[in-house]
């Protein structure tokens, strides 16, 4: 490996944080905020913070040339130039999230069976019972079965849920309480439908009108992966019909402009791509930075942590 020199897009407190783990002599340079990818020449490790990918020249800057071990905070990669799967070394903080957005999945399967706001009370006159639903017995369906997903079987299946996922490779057998099918028999069959697979030229819009059509009536849909999963007007045809409720976590453009039809749908539940977010997040986010820091240091580039298949452009 060449002489070490780091630059990064993080804010003060965590230059310190790398700087007590850095040997004497290193070079460390935090990019400005205003210049995220004035990446200064002969950097051969570079650290990217989140939602920085989209702003990244689409043609191959001159930097890169030296560049050797690319570490991105955040594991979407659709926001990459073709170039980037071309530098020696690609990482991402794979699973670093999926506790966090777990949490933020069962949260919102407990709130459409439970329905709490709209069963509370206040006044003796609407003291009337009611009867929520429950997840015991209900049907999940994971599209996707990587770290997020895996996270969220183990939670439901806690529960007494059902669950059945599909996933891209399944040499492997499946967990304990989890089957593996087709996509058209998950959509047929689940409850609660989770997507949590990457956007790739494969996935873009694959939940169209077609797809559904296909899904089990009164579904509730959640999305904590990518807004262009899902094409938009195909999923407002069937709020209401199909779906029971879409329950989102991201969007096509974030945010949708104002007044647009998905911020005061009624069958829809919008946050502000926030179900990643939380202190398991950025605690895992510092563990794999730190383990990859020592294997590069230790030049085992072989044993980092996350690593990009360059052919798939995903977590290999």
């Amino acid at each position: 490996m060449s002489a070490l020199c780091i630059a990064h897009q993080f804010d003060d407190a965590m230059h310190d944080w790398l700087r007590q783990r850095l040997p004497a002599g290193t070079r460390l340079d935090q990019l400005s905020a205003h210049d995220p990818w004035g990446v200064p020449a002969g950097t051969t490790v570079l650290l990217v913070t989140n939602g920085k990918l989209r702003s990244l020249t689409r043609d191959r800057p001159i930097w890169a040339d030296a560049l050797e071990w690319m570490h991105i905070w955040p594991t979407g990669l659709d926001d990459a130039p073709g170039w980037l799967f071309d530098l020696p070394h690609v990482t991402v903080s794979r699973g670093a999230a999926a506790v966090a957005i777990a949490e933020y999945v069962l949260a919102t399967m407990l709130d459409f069976e439970k329905r709490p706001t709209a069963l509370r009370v206040t006044s003796a006159a609407a003291w009337t019972p009611a009867t929520p639903g429950g997840l015991r017995g209900r049907s999940l369906g994971l599209f996707g079965f990587g770290e997020i997903g895996r996270a969220v079987a183990h939670r439901a299946l806690a529960f007494g849920m059902t669950v059945r996922a599909t996933r891209r490779q399944s040499q492997t057998p499946a967990p304990d309480g989890v089957a593996f099918v087709s996509l058209d028999q998950l959509c047929a069959t689940s409850d609660h439908l989770v997507l949590c697979a990457p956007l790739t030229p494969d996935t873009v819009g694959l939940f169209d009108d077609a797809r559904f059509a296909q899904c089990q009536a009164g579904q509730h849909l959640i999305n904590v992966a990518r807004g262009a999963l899902i094409r938009p007007e195909s999923l407002r045809s069937a709020l209401g019909a199909r779906i029971a409720r879409a329950s989102l976590d991201v969007w096509t453009v974030e945010p949708p402009p104002e007044g647009h039809w998905v911020y005061d749908h009624p069958h829809v539940h919008l946050t502000a791509h926030t179900s990643s977010r939380g202190p398991s997040t950025e605690a895992r986010l510092r563990d794999i930075l730190h383990g990859n820091l020592a294997a590069w240091l230790q030049s085992r580039p072989a044993d980092l942590f996350g690593r990009v298949d360059p052919d798939q452009r995903y977590k290999a």
